[in-house]
């Protein structure tokens, strides 16, 4: 299913997740930003908060598309492509060194954010 909304709806719990308008929880496919709960270093921290105020002025106030629905993740979010102005929202987060590629559906191990 494709979707069309306006990214100021979008709530960003972190640079890779978030809530969609309809409240549902998402998660982006193939994408790993660090953590800003319950991350494993105080590196970590803040590189998760600089992420997530990237993406938050990345997509504000411009049109964001699902472009594929992956279906759910073992906690029961939503995992998209999500696609705004300049193409593949994730990435533009790993080419803005905001994320790194993680082959999610793969099996790889979690990154390291504090190396």
């Amino acid at each position: 299913m494709i979707e069309l909304f306006i990214a100021l709806q979008i709530y960003w719990s972190d640079a890779d997740s978030g809530r969609l308008p309809s409240g549902e929880k998402f998660r982006l496919h193939d994408v790993d930003a660090p953590e800003t709960w319950k991350p494993k270093c105080e590196a970590e921290r803040a590189a998760g908060y600089d992420a997530k105020a990237a993406i938050i002025s990345h997509t504000r106030g411009q049109t964001v598309t699902v472009t594929r629905d992956y279906g759910l993740d073992s906690y029961g979010r939503r995992v998209v492509d999500l696609s705004g102005p300049d193409g593949d929202i994730g990435a533009w987060l790993v080419a803005n060194g905001h994320a790194q590629v993680w082959d999610y559906d793969g099996g790889q191990r979690k990154l390291d954010w504090c190396d």
